[in-house]
């Protein structure tokens, strides 16, 4: 999901390819799906968002405690920004982190 560059000492940068969900179709997120149905839950908030929730926090963990004067998170996954749950990941992050949409052209043109 996420990988770490570290072009120098002063700087880190974390790629994030996608959220961090798992595969609905693992044998284990099928039986949470089942448990859910049957007892009228929301399999996707109560429990994937949760999962997913906890391994980006541990991903950007990794980051803030990196040794650097300055750390670049980068999703390429726009859900983080744009997505009916975008505020919920965006509100169980840590404080202080600035959220920008950026193209692959103006990402470009900072080069």
């Amino acid at each position: 999901f996420a990988e770490g560059v570290h072009p120098n000492r002063g700087i880190a940068v974390y790629v994030l390819t996608r959220l961090p969900f798992q595969s609905p179709e693992e044998v284990y997120q099928k039986a949470w799906q089942d448990y859910y149905q049957a007892h009228e839950g929301n399999y996707f908030k109560e429990e994937a968002l949760k999962e997913m929730l906890i391994s980006l926090k541990q991903i950007l963990g990794r980051l803030l405690n990196q040794p650097v004067d300055y750390s670049l998170f980068i999703s390429l996954d726009k859900r983080i920004i744009a997505s009916p749950y975008a505020k919920i990941i965006q509100e169980a992050l840590p404080e202080g982190l600035t959220f920008e949409e950026v193209s692959l052209e103006e990402l470009e043109d900072k080069q």
